[in-house]
This record gives structure tokens, C-alpha cells and sequence, in this order.
């Protein structure tokens, strides 16, 4: 992934946040994981350097949890309700030839905790408008939604999964449960955090409200 695309995975955290957030359940906060690579042009010129954003890793009042980086952190972006989150490239049909690149812009998320007795799951809905980068050929409009949703879907489950194997509540549902209800997570808490499984998201809705060529919104098919 792209620096460009990396740099949306986590709000930035200043010391008032950070305290915030580990006062608050699941007591876990993500900071971005940065690396300075060096770029050399040849042995006699010095090199130049290069800020990247590697991933996030999660530190606790413990102290450091883990990292979650490189392709496993892509689902993050999504969850952290910022509005742009730059761009997102996939393939249509399985086609490793016809990759499709798009810009998110616009997002709006909503998480939402389902309380049955004192088993608690969360379903999440996020919608947005994406605009399309370049395109070679045909395209057709539910084909691209769909393929947008999966690649967003993908995501979200892959970080999440990661997060859990670093027993990391990755998308702060903790506070989300916490925030809706405050009965329920006492029950189940321990140390802020409530219990989760990868099917503690039962339901993930994609809902893609545009999607633009340029200013243009597209309502059947694109052709180049």
C-alpha cells in the first residue's frame, strides 16, 4: 500500500487524546506507526529520506500491545469516521489484469450494538461516494459498487481479525457498547474491555452512494 493511502489509517493523536483514550474502555489507543527510509541514488551522493506510514500499533496502560501493518491494517481506515480517506484499488471478476482505482470521499459510519440477553454483537454500516481514478474499457456501474463493497468488506474483517490475535479491540467497540449501553457492558467487561469473537461483527452493510467520473455521476455503464 501507498503512503498516500496509509496516512488516513489512524486520527492523529495529540497527548490529550492519548490520555483520553486510555481512560476510556477498551483502555487502548492506535497511534501511527512511522518508519524514515533512506533512498540511495548512488555511493557518492548522500541519500535522501522518506517518511512512511507503515501501519498502526496499539499501546494500552500496560504499555505496547502490538502492530498491525502493511496489508492487515487497510479495515482501520474505515472504522476511525474521518470523511476522506484517499483511494482504493481492487479487481473486478477475479481478473488480476483489471484493477480499478477509486477516491473515497464523504463517509459516513455507524456502528451499532445488538444486545440479546448478555450476548452482544455489532453491526456496521458505512456509507460513502467514491470517484473513479482511470479506467481502461467498460465498466458497469452494480458490478463496480459490488466490487468496492467486497474490497471494503475484506478489509474491515482482515484487520479486525488481526486485532483480535493480538487481543486488541482494534475498533474500540468496547466504547461503542460502553456509549450505547452502559448496563450491559458492566456485565461483561473486564478491564474496560468486553469479550469478542470474529463473530462479534454479525453484520458489515457497503452502501455506495456515488460513484463519479470526474464531476460527472455515472448511471449505467462507462466506456473509455
Amino acid at each position: 500500500m501507498n503512503t498516500n493511502t496509509l496516512e488516513a489509517f489512524t486520527k492523529p493523536v495529540d497527548l490529550r487524546k492519548l490520555i483520553i483514550g486510555l481512560n476510556e474502555p477498551s483502555h487502548e489507543v492506535a497511534l501511527s506507526l512511522v518508519s524514515i527510509n533512506k533512498n540511495w541514488v548512488s555511493e557518492k551522493e548522500n541519500p535522501s529520506t522518506e517518511t512512511a506510514i507503515n501501519g498502526v500499533c496499539v499501546i494500552s496502560k500496560d504499555g505496547f500491545k502490538g502492530a498491525i501493518t502493511n496489508n492487515l491494517v487497510g479495515g482501520n481506515r474505515w472504522m476511525t469516521g474521518q470523511k476522506n480517506l484517499g483511494n482504493i484499488t481492487f479487481n473486478l471478476d477475479n481478473n488480476e489484469s483489471n484493477y480499478i482505482t477509486v477516491d473515497i470521499e464523504k463517509l459516513n459510519l455507524e456502528v451499532i450494538p445488538i444486545v440479546k440477553g448478555n450476548e452482544v454483537t455489532f453491526e456496521i454500516k458505512i456509507d460513502f461516494e467514491a470517484i473513479l481514478n482511470g479506467f481502461k474499457g467498460n465498466l458497469n456501474v452494480n458490478e463496480l459498487e459490488k466490487g468496492i463493497e467486497k474490497k471494503v468488506k475484506e478489509e474491515i474483517k482482515t484487520t479486525y481479525e488481526e486485532g483480535l490475535n493480538l487481543d486488541i479491540d482494534i475498533y474500540r467497540l468496547s466504547e461503542y457498547l460502553y456509549r450505547d449501553n452502559v448496563k450491559i457492558w458492566k456485565i461483561i467487561e473486564k478491564d474496560g474491555k468486553i469479550p469478542l469473537t470474529k463473530d462479534s461483527i454479525s453484520k458489515i452493510t457497503i452502501n455506495v452512494n456515488k460513484i463519479l467520473s470526474g464531476r460527472k455521476v455515472f448511471q449505467d455503464s462507462v466506456g473509455e
